[in-house]
């Protein structure tokens, strides 16, 4: 039962990763893509052990929009993988 709320659990965090990015910058598909980062690849919980100034650059250059906002939006959503993941952790 666990898995299949799970499931739904992060569907709804990747709606709001993708509502983030599209207030903060217009491109939605940015959010995902993040957001997969930060589950896929990344630990949001150790996100200093990470160097994500090359990842920033190129999605800022990618989406045309500035490093800064980039660098917001991966902080921003990093906690609402870190919050869905909470709320995972208590079913």
């Amino acid at each position: 039962m666990k898995e299949v709320y799970a499931r739904i659990i992060h569907e709804r965090a990747l709606l709001m990763c993708r509502a983030e990015a599209e207030v903060l910058c217009q491109y939605a598909e940015l959010g995902e893509e993040i957001y997969r980062m930060w589950v896929d690849t990344l630990d949001a919980t150790a996100p200093d052990d990470y160097d994500l100034t090359d990842s920033i650059h190129e999605l800022g250059t990618r989406y045309g929009i500035n490093t800064q906002t980039v660098t917001n939006l991966f902080e921003v959503i990093r906690q609402l993988v870190l919050e869905y993941d909470a709320l995972i952790d208590q079913i």
